[in-house]
């Protein structure tokens, strides 16, 4: 059976409460696998935070 679920639009998480919906998403990369050897572990993708294009440049520098 296949279930259809309503999804709801990332909202930009500026500092003030924006409320935005936000057209970038901040990416950062981590190791994954913390019980495997460091030369085993694989790189994963994470989200760090949602941006409108008006808070683009702020969030940027603060995960910079």
């Amino acid at each position: 059976m296949v279930n259809i679920n309503p999804i709801h639009p990332p909202i930009c998480s500026a500092s003030g409460g924006c409320n935005n919906v936000a057209e970038f998403e901040l990416t950062d990369v981590i190791l994954a696998d913390k019980n495997k050897r460091f030369e085993e572990r694989d790189l994963k993708t994470v989200t760090i935070a949602f941006s409108c294009e008006k808070h683009l440049e702020e969030q940027r520098n603060k995960y910079a």
